[in-house]
């Protein structure tokens, strides 16, 4: 007899969005890995509370679903956090881009529903930039590959964005910190 075990319930996390991969998957050396998005918590006691709530949940996880596991007693369970340049933590989140039909095989795209502070949906391909503020709706998932190898992911469900920071890949000759002049005349003098 199957024993139904409970559906994980998402979470909510909001702070500043890094890396948005939304409308297009995230290449890991030229293979689409999926949709992904980092955030960093508004304050150090949201990323404790997280990561209690985290490491509670694989506790729980490791009981229900891996007893049968053998997991080393030395290592601790990979958490999606990591270090970013500033001495931050960030959280990482991301889910597959595509789905398999079980009945025939075929690929099915899948995406990720972006909203706007109101709660509408922002339009197709808009790209978050980095320092956007936003909510993500994320589902924790346990995983245990092998004794060493084990830990908790998020999984990306949505993402609400109440201050957008747009991605733009072009610069403009005034980005780079260059003075630009109406005119096209060229002035004789080298700067150094």
């Amino acid at each position: 007899m199957a024993t139904n075990t409970p559906k994980t319930k998402p979470i909510t996390l909001k702070g500043t969005a890094f890396w948005a991969h939304l409308s297009k998957p995230e290449k890991y050396q030229g293979t689409e890995i999926g949709y992904s998005i980092e955030v960093k918590l508004e304050s150090e006691e949201a990323n404790k509370k997280l990561e209690n709530y985290l490491e509670n949940f694989w506790e729980e996880q490791k009981t229900e679903r891996f007893s049968d596991k053998k997991i080393s007693a030395k290592a601790s369970p990979h958490l999606p956090s990591k270090e970013d340049n500033e001495g931050n933590t960030v959280y990482k989140a991301k889910t597959k881009h595509f789905f398999e039909d079980r009945v025939t095989g075929e690929r099915i795209n899948r995406t990720i529903p972006v909203f706007n502070s109101t709660g509408e949906p922002l339009p197709a391909g808009t790209l978050v930039g980095n320092g956007s503020k936003v909510q993500i709706n994320v589902t924790p998932s346990a995983y245990c590959l092998s004794s060493t190898n084990f830990g908790v992911k998020l999984l990306l469900n949505a993402v609400l964005v109440s201050e957008l920071v747009e991605y733009n890949s072009s610069k403009s000759a005034s980005d780079y910190g260059f003075e630009v002049t109406e005119s096209n005349e060229v002035d004789d003098e080298a700067e150094f």
